[in-house]
C-alpha cells in the first residue's frame, strides 16, 4: 500500500532522458538497489521484497522478446532452473520497454512462470546492468548472493550464474521436508508473500498427517520469525526518530502479514505517524512528484521542461525527502542527456 506510491506512472524518465540515457556504472551495483514496488511492474508474481526473500541467493535475468534466437531458448532455460530447484536462489526475469500485455502474452506462449518485473521506462535495467538489452545485447545476468552482495559485470550461462547465488543461502524450511500438499504454501513463505500462504498453512495444521501438520507448523514458526525481526527492525527506526521509514515499513508489514498475530501497537503507531509532519512532508512531496511523472510522460518539449521545473520545485521546497532524492536524480539525468545531446548535435 504504501509503497505503491511511486510505482503508478513510469515513463518520466525515459521521457526526459530519449536523447542519451546515462547508463550507471555496473561496479557501483549495491545496496542500494530495490525491486519494483508496484504490482504493476510484476507478472506472475506479486512484488517481490529482497529483504522478504529470507537470505536466499537472486538470479537477475534481463532478456530481449525480439530476439528469434532467444525464443529457441527458452526451454532450456526453464528446465536449467528446474534442475536447480531445491537451490536457495530464486530466479526473476526483466524485460525492459515492453508493454505489460504484449509481454504477459510472450510469457504464456513460452511458458514462462517466472515472477517476471516489467521495467517499462528502462530504470530498472539502467540501474542494474549499466547497458540496455536489445538485438545487439539479448542477455544479461547478475546476482545477489545470501549475503546482500550483488555481483556485477558477469557473464555466466544460467546454471552457473545460480550455483554462484546459491552460495551460503537457506530456506526458511527444507524443500525436501514439505510433504506435496503443503508444496503451494511452502513456495508462498519462501518468496515473502505471507498473507497468501496462511490460509493453506491454517487448512492443514487442522487435517492430515502428522508430517503434514508438523510442516504446517513450521511454516507457521518460520513466518513467525520473519514477522518478529521486521518487528524489531521497526522498533529500531522508531527509536532512531526515522518516522518516514517507519510508516513505511508499518505499512508494508500490516500487507504482507495480514492475518498473522502482529503487534497491536503497530496500527496506532501507524495512525499517529500519518499525521506527523515529518510523513506529511514526505506524502506532499510523493504527490508533486507523481504529478511530475504525469506532465513529463506526455514527451513533449514543453513538457518536459514544466516537468523539469516541478521537480526542481520538489528539490527547493522538500530538500529533505525521499521525492527529492528522486527528483534530484531525474533532474541529474536531465542535465546529462542534454549534455550529451550537446556534444553530438552538428555544429551550425
Amino acid at each position: 500500500m504504501i509503497q505503491r506510491l511511486f510505482g503508478g506512472c513510469l515513463c518520466l524518465a525515459i521521457a526526459l532522458t530519449m536523447h542519451v540515457a546515462a547508463a550507471a556504472d555496473p561496479a557501483e551495483i549495491g545496496a542500494d538497489i530495490r525491486l519494483p514496488t508496484s504490482p504493476d511492474q510484476w507478472l506472475n508474481f506479486p512484488p517481490l521484497s529482497l529483504e522478504r526473500l529470507g537470505g536466499k541467493g537472486v538470479v537477475l535475468y534481463f532478456f530481449e522478446e525480439d530476439c528469434p534466437t532467444c525464443a529457441k531458448k527458452w526451454p532450456s532455460l526453464l528446465e536449467q532452473a528446474q534442475e536447480h530447484a531445491l537451490d536457495p536462489v530464486v530466479v526473476i526475469g526483466v524485460n525492459s520497454g515492453t508493454p505489460p500485455a504484449e509481454l504477459s502474452a510472450y510469457l504464456r506462449e513460452h511458458q514462462i512462470t517466472w515472477p517476471v518485473i516489467v521495467d517499462i521506462d528502462r530504470s530498472f535495467e539502467r540501474q542494474v546492468l549499466g547497458s540496455t538489452i536489445s538485438l545487439k545485447n539479448i542477455y544479461g545476468i547478475r546476482i545477489r548472493k545470501a549475503d546482500g552482495k550483488w555481483e556485477a559485470n558477469i557473464r555466466r550461462q544460467m546454471p552457473a550464474a545460480i550455483e554462484a547465488a546459491a552460495k551460503g543461502g537457506r530456506w526458511r524450511v527444507m524443500p525436501t521436508t514439505v510433504p506435496p500438499e503443503l508444496r503451494p504454501a511452502w513456495g508462498l513463505v519462501e518468496l515473502g508473500n505471507f498473507s497468501a500462504a496462511l490460509p493453506m498453512i491454517s487448512r492443514y495444521e487442522r487435517r492430515g498427517s502428522d508430517e503434514v501438520k508438523q510442516t504446517a507448523a513450521a511454516l507457521r514458526d518460520a513466518v513467525g520469525v520473519s514477522l518478529a525481526e521486521e518487528q524489531d527492525a521497526i522498533g529500531k527506526l522508531l527509536s532512531e526518530g526515522e518516522q518516514w521509514q517507519a510508516y513505511q515499513a508499518i505499512g508494508s508489514l500490516l500487507d504482507a502479514y495480514q492475518g498473522y498475530e502482529v503487534d497491536p501497537q503497530l496500527e496506532e503507531q501507524l495512525k499517529e505517524l500519518k499525521s506527523s509532519d515529518a510523513v506529511r512532508q514526505e506524502q506532499t512531496a510523493a504527490q508533486k512528484l507523481q504529478q511530475a511523472y504525469r506532465v513529463g510522460s506526455a514527451g513533449s518539449p514543453a513538457a518536459i521542461k514544466r516537468a523539469t521545473t516541478m521537480l526542481t520545485k520538489i528539490v527547493t521546497e522538500y530538500p529533505d525527502t525521499e521525492a527529492a532524492s528522486k527528483a534530484e536524480g531525474l533532474l541529474q539525468q536531465v542535465a546529462e542527456s542534454q549534455a550529451a545531446a550537446a556534444a553530438h548535435a552538428p555544429p551550425r
